[in-house]
């Protein structure tokens, strides 16, 4: 047997060991930004009977009602609109197979309509 094969039935074996036995990671990043602006990033990948996973972006001290985008790693981005108070907060609960490709080490940054940066941060 050569050795792709036994890697690929190593990760398999312990995907199907994670799975029966259902585990949960969670990946967070603190945003710092531009003046005041600041934000938090998290997201839980929970591996059961299901695979299901959350992700929670939040930001304050932005401009207000004003269009932002949301980008995690390799991801499209993720349109927002800030509030009257200049935050905003996104909660989503996703199921698999639709699940974002999301890592520890990921950049996360919020971005303005011209396209310049106002948070960032990594996921750890």
């Amino acid at each position: 047997m050569n050795t792709k094969k036994i890697v690929a039935i190593s990760l398999a074996a312990v995907t199907a060991i994670a799975l029966a036995g259902g585990s949960s990671s969670l990946l967070q990043a603190r945003l710092k930004g531009v003046g005041r602006a600041k934000g938090h990033v998290a997201y839980q990948l929970n591996m059961g009977k299901k695979v299901t996973a959350e992700l929670e972006v939040e930001a304050e001290k932005l401009p207000r009602n004003t269009p932002f985008a949301v980008v995690i790693g390799n991801n499209p981005a993720i349109p927002v609109t800030t509030d009257a108070y200049g935050e905003f907060e996104i909660e989503m609960r996703l199921k698999a197979p639709n699940l974002p490709v999301i890592n520890k080490g990921d950049a996360v940054g919020v971005f303005g309509a011209d396209g310049q940066p106002v948070l960032a941060g990594v996921l750890q």
